[in-house]
């Protein structure tokens, strides 16, 4: 079972807790405001891989433009936005021997890309919610992306 399998599974009793039901200690689980469920909506398509490596990026922004000079916040997120559709395609291909490229697939592509676009916005440090009128914007674009990829998933994958 590959990585990307196991970050699009849940656990039982994680699956539980997100249907209000009890979480392992017993208690009920707390509310999520709407932006945190559309993010967590839009994660179910990124690759994990691509989600660790672009917060650990981010958080070492700083340092790594005193090295780089061209690894810049900008230059960051347009390299995990080329790097996320490469990462999906290789953990396909680590599930099976063989890759099948029909509408499902095709799907799962490009929800990553641009699940991962709008998400990253959403995280801090990235290169272009810098006011909080963006980072207001980026928000309900979570949200809307999310509802988006949601229902034409539902469409795609009857």
């Amino acid at each position: 079972m590959g990585l990307y399998t196991l970050s699009t599974q849940k656990p039982p009793l994680a699956a539980a807790g997100a249907a209000g039901g009890p979480t392992p200690t017993g208690a009920a689980a707390p509310p999520k405001d709407s932006r945190q469920e559309a993010l967590d909506s839009l994660t179910k398509y990124i690759p994990t891989e691509t989600i660790t490596l672009y917060v650990a990026a981010m958080a070492a922004a700083s340092a790594l433009v005193q090295v780089w000079k061209y690894l810049t916040p900008l230059t960051i997120y347009w390299t995990f936005a080329f790097l996320t559709p490469v990462l999906f395609v290789l953990f396909k291909l680590t599930e099976s021997t063989k890759l099948t490229l029909d509408k499902g697939f095709w799907f799962d592509l490009i929800a990553a890309t641009v699940a991962y676009l709008i998400w990253a916005l959403a995280v801090p440090g990235n290169p272009y919610a810098i006011t909080p009128e963006a980072a207001v914007a980026a928000a309900f674009g979570a949200l809307f992306v999310s509802t988006i990829l949601q229902r034409i998933e539902m469409i795609i994958k009857r």
